[in-house]
């Protein structure tokens, strides 16, 4: 606003937070995906680990905590790629920020959230189907390697 206006009434955005995160495999250079259970919203649907960043705490964090809880994976060289704005019924709720990861493990314990897991090469990555935030947060990946 570029005048004043006696008028204006402050309007606090209510948002929430959340992360994902693309955890690449250190030696073999694949991306974690996890296939959503019967038990969320999309079911079936492949995913990155992710979700809310708890009230207090960093983001940075929540990708960590995230990343352990959903596949029981250790992460490390956390980086911070992109944020998404998302809406539901044409109202932005959120904020997501999409990170890139690395892990040196193989050994995937998945959550209950979660019913099957693949590594896959980002060749590979082109023909599953993912949501369009995942698609962002990949090519930001891409853009900035």
């Amino acid at each position: 606003m570029n005048t004043y206006d006696p008028n204006y009434v402050y309007t606090p955005a209510l948002f929430t937070v959340g992360v994902k995160v693309v955890i690449i495999h250190s030696v073999t250079q694949k991306i974690l995906l996890i296939q959503r259970s019967e038990k969320c919203s999309r079911p079936h649907g492949w995913d990155f680990p992710g979700g809310g960043v708890d009230t207090g705490e960093d983001p940075d964090d929540a990708c960590v905590r995230e990343a352990q809880e959903e596949t029981n994976v250790s992460i490390h060289n956390i980086q911070p790629i992109t944020t998404s704005i998302f809406a539901e019924e044409g109202k932005p709720t959120g904020l997501v920020i999409g990170y890139k990861a690395n892990t040196d493990s193989e050994n995937v314990v998945l959550s209950w959230e979660h019913e099957s897991y693949r590594w896959a090469s980002f060749e590979e990555i082109a023909d599953i189907d993912l949501p369009t935030l995942h698609r962002k947060i990949l090519e930001a990946i891409i853009i900035k390697e």
